[in-house]
């Protein structure tokens, strides 16, 4: 993967551990503010996140095909869209509460 602009290690690395200054720099990219008395906290987890994805990086894949869906399968199960008219306009209109015409009035939801 090599070195990020504004990290001070290659992630592919070993090293587990995040930097306050690389915590600094991450929480800068992604446009979020962490309270000082929280800091240690995410820094930590992000520490474990990386451990994980070191570990995931170490899987042997040789020959695994790559997914790129989570189902294995994907069919269309929708049906042609043909239109048709399942509902006069009479029949429609005699289901609403109120209505002018061939128009449904509903309540003003805006006032002027």
């Amino acid at each position: 993967m090599g070195k990020k602009e504004g990290f001070d290690h290659d992630p592919s690395e070993g090293s587990s551990s995040v930097s306050e200054k690389e915590f600094d720099g991450l929480c800068q990219l992604c446009q979020i503010e962490i309270d000082t008395k929280d800091k240690d906290s995410y820094q930590k987890e992000i520490e474990q996140i990386l451990v994980h994805a070191r570990q995931l990086a170490e899987v042997d894949t040789t020959g695994v095909d790559p997914c790129y869906h989570v189902l294995l399968e994907v069919i269309n199960v929708m049906g042609e869209d043909e239109p048709h008219h399942d509902l006069d306009t009479e029949e429609f209109l005699s289901n609403a509460p109120d209505r002018l015409g061939t128009w449904v009035r509903v309540p003003r939801l805006l006032q002027e």
